[in-house]
């Protein structure tokens, strides 16, 4: 397996696991019985953090299948190296860290951290597109 092949795999595990933050603001906003239910509106509000950590998995979500298919054509095309392995760490990196600073409030670093991981990514296609 490729380095890059291995980032995407400690991606999807954060990816699979990202949901967790939020369900546990949930159970301690709405109580386990909405959690068991059919999560209709409890009339009760979610705390602030647990809001945040919903966006931040949603956001995830969101920027995760374009890693996805940037490593994927990187690896079919045979065109990794050192400078796409570095580019997957960097993204890996920066998605955790903007989930940690989403889920507890931190603006800029969050904003930072967003563009950081969209920049590997791009950085990602260019190499797949380009073959180097």
């Amino acid at each position: 397996m490729s380095g890059e092949l291995f980032v995407l795999c400690l991606a999807g595990i954060l990816y699979l696991f990202a949901w967790l933050p939020s369900s546990l603001a949930k159970a301690k906003s709405f109580g386990p019985k909405w959690l068991a239910s059919n999560r209709e509106a409890s009339g009760a509000e979610l705390v602030a953090w647990g809001g945040r950590c919903e966006r931040a998995y949603q956001n995830l979500k969101d920027n995760f299948p374009g890693f996805i298919i940037a490593v994927l054509v990187i690896e079919l095309t045979s065109t990794h190296g050192t400078l796409s392995l570095v580019l997957c760490w960097v993204y890996l990196v920066c998605r955790i860290g903007h989930f940690m600073s989403y889920g507890i409030g931190l603006v800029y670093p969050r904003a930072i951290l967003w563009i950081g991981g969209l920049a590997a990514n791009l950085c990602l296609f260019a190499i797949a597109l380009l073959g180097f």
